[in-house]
């Protein structure tokens, strides 16, 4: 299992930028070189000891001295920014609960859709697995609301 004290040996790590960078060469990454590739799902990973590691939870182990528990939440929704102050410990639910807009919402507005059969936009929130409806409003404005209000009342924020 990789330890801090590893994880210093090999790498600096900056937490202003989040930037980790080589301290000694292994196989092509040489010293003084930044540490990451960008995976297929965005986020930046390494190997070490040939085990993937991805850099937002090295960042724990070198600065908290344990990989975290649960997942890693980037604040900026910036899956390669691993600077300290943009991430937190999470779980799945909390992470779920702060996805970027779907590229197929046409209201803007996460939850928020409009209701062909009876002409208003209609406002939903999922909690705990289950879909809440939270009613139907003349205006998107009057939707909006109610979905903050209903985000605010879960929970649904990491900050």
């Amino acid at each position: 299992m990789l330890s801090q004290d590893l994880l210093k040996e090999m790498f600096d790590y900056d937490p202003d930028s989040g930037v980790f960078i080589a301290k000694v060469t292994v196989n092509q990454r040489k010293k003084g070189d930044v540490v990451g590739s960008i995976g297929n799902d965005g986020y930046l990973y390494t190997l070490i000891n040939n085990k993937l590691y991805y850099l937002h939870r090295l960042a724990f182990l070198y600065m908290e001295g344990k990989l975290p528990p649960g997942q890693v939440y980037h604040r900026d929704k910036n899956k390669i920014n691993n600077s300290w102050n943009n991430l937190k410990h999470s779980t799945n639910q909390e992470n779920q609960r702060n996805l970027s807009i779907r590229a197929d919402n046409t209201s803007g507005i996460t939850g928020i859709s409009w209701h062909k059969d009876v002409n208003k936009w209609q406002a939903n929130i999922k909690v705990n697995g289950k879909l809440k409806h939270l009613g139907h409003f003349n205006k998107l404005k009057e939707a909006r609301i109610a979905r903050r209000a209903a985000e605010g009342k879960y929970g649904f924020t990491c900050e």
